[in-house]
């Protein structure tokens, strides 16, 4: 395949697999728990502006922001080939407005809030080297890092209480290769 994989495809292949998770399976007399209520596109780490843009007010969310794009030259001869790599940033985030501590580390009592360090560590270990159909080329997932984040704004009190996790993935979108002439 002589064609980098678009950004557009591969976090699109991410939100699905996003919506579809399921953190916690079903058990009576408890529902299954989606790993998130909601996931979008947005094209700004500004997260204030972002909740307000996307009017998103789900208790467990995930952002996707394409963050990155690199490319590595390799010459031989006359033939010129580029290798591309793309990078996102997942915004994940739970709310239990009542309890900051549970919406980071959950809510025993609560399936509906396991905070945003099982969502994370949910996404680090099931996200990991997917290829979601890309084949004939080679999409290779990885996360590089990830840290907190608290969301405050003195004029959103309906985000009190947000706290989330910031992901950074790599993907590594294929090669091309060109003839010089």
């Amino acid at each position: 395949m002589n064609t980098f994989l678009p950004t557009i495809a591969i976090m699109t292949a991410v939100q699905t697999w996003m919506k579809a998770a399921v953190l916690t399976p079903a058990s009576a007399p408890n529902p299954a728990v989606n790993l998130v209520e909601d996931c979008q596109f947005y094209s700004s780490p500004d997260l204030v502006r972002a909740f307000q843009e996307l009017k998103s007010f789900k208790n467990r969310i995930c952002l996707i922001i394409p963050s990155y794009d690199h490319y590595q030259e390799t010459r031989e001869g006359n033939s010129l080939k580029i290798h591309c790599v793309r990078q996102f940033t997942l915004l994940l985030c739970d709310r239990d407005v009542g309890n900051r501590q549970k919406a980071s580390t959950g809510d025993p009592a609560d399936p509906a809030h396991p905070g945003v360090l099982a969502m994370k560590d949910y996404v680090e270990n099931n996200l990991i080297a997917l290829n979601f159909d890309f084949l004939p080329a080679l999409l290779v997932l990885h996360p590089l890092e990830g840290q907190p984040f608290k969301l405050v704004d003195k004029d959103r009190t309906d985000l009190a209480g947000r706290l989330g996790w910031l992901m950074t993935w790599q993907a590594d979108a294929g090669d091309r290769v060109f003839t010089i002439r």
